[in-house]
């Protein structure tokens, strides 16, 4: 088993100025943009001679899409996947032969991938938010010679 979390708390110290001194942007004390505070993953692997597999839960928190904070908000989201998979043997041929499966986005869940691939803005909701990939289902065998 293995348990990964990380706890982040990034401000941006001041407001954005310009050589005036004026104020363009009120970030200081604001969340950093794209910055979730917890991602937390834990997986599950059991391993014998022949059959192998794993589950794992991979959580990131809610994170702003805006300098200021105020313009819009990604909901936090737990994605899950699993593995399973079987080594055969008892002949020359059979030996190195694999199957796996793997599923990811098991429950089949909703929710941002990426965001921020056309920048940043101060406010608003102009942002380029896109939708994470449904649930998908690979089918591997390989040999090894």
């Amino acid at each position: 088993m293995c348990v990964s979390n990380t706890y982040n708390d990034s401000e941006y110290q001041n407001d954005v100025v310009n050589r005036a001194g004026a104020v363009l942007a009120r970030t200081g004390g604001k969340t950093v943009v794209n910055t979730p505070r917890n991602l937390f993953k834990v997986e599950l692997n059991y391993d014998t001679a022949s059959f192998y597999g794993s589950v794992a839960a991979n959580y990131t928190g809610e994170r702003y899409f805006t300098f200021t904070n105020n313009g819009g908000l990604v909901e936090d989201q737990t994605l899950f996947e699993a593995t399973v998979g079987y080594r055969f043997s008892g002949s020359p041929l059979l030996e190195g032969l694999e199957l796996q499966l793997n599923v990811t986005n098991l429950t089949d869940e909703d929710y941002v991938g990426t965001l921020g691939t056309n920048g940043f803005v101060n406010s608003g909701d102009s942002q380029t938010l896109v939708a994470g990939a449904p649930r998908q289902v690979f089918v591997t065998l390989r040999k090894a010679f």
